[in-house]
């Protein structure tokens, strides 16, 4: 009988770097909110939550491979694309919206439907 193939998994790292692209993962939602406004479609922000996610992910693939770019990891670098995203999306969802928290920011610091722009109030 053969042994069963190892699957690969997201491993978290529980150091400063780890930590800190958890924390930015969680945040993202609210950046791609504060360059929209409320009327932007939830498709159109799901896309731009996917280009942050992905340079996001591709940046810190490129740090953890030591700028290796020969022997980079696709399939790793894939699943964990995949699972920022989903958790970005699950947060925004799942967290800021019901909160109202998004709400909050998007009129505190965001891009109003005169113009672009970051102000306060």
């Amino acid at each position: 009988m053969q042994p069963t193939p190892e699957l690969p998994v997201y491993a978290f790292q529980p150091n400063v770097g780890g930590l800190l692209s958890m924390l930015l993962t969680l945040i993202l939602p609210l950046l791609v909110g504060v360059v929209t406004t409320r009327v932007t479609s939830p498709t159109l922000k799901t896309i731009l939550l996917l280009i942050a996610t992905a340079i996001k992910t591709t940046a810190e693939a490129i740090v953890a491979n030591n700028n290796d770019y020969i022997h980079f990891a696709w399939i790793p670098f894939l699943m964990n694309l995949v699972l920022n995203l989903i958790l970005a999306i699950g947060m925004y969802f799942g967290v800021w919206k019901p909160t109202k928290i998004a709400d909050r920011v998007q009129d505190r610091v965001g891009v109003t439907e005169q113009g672009y722009g970051i102000y306060t109030r």
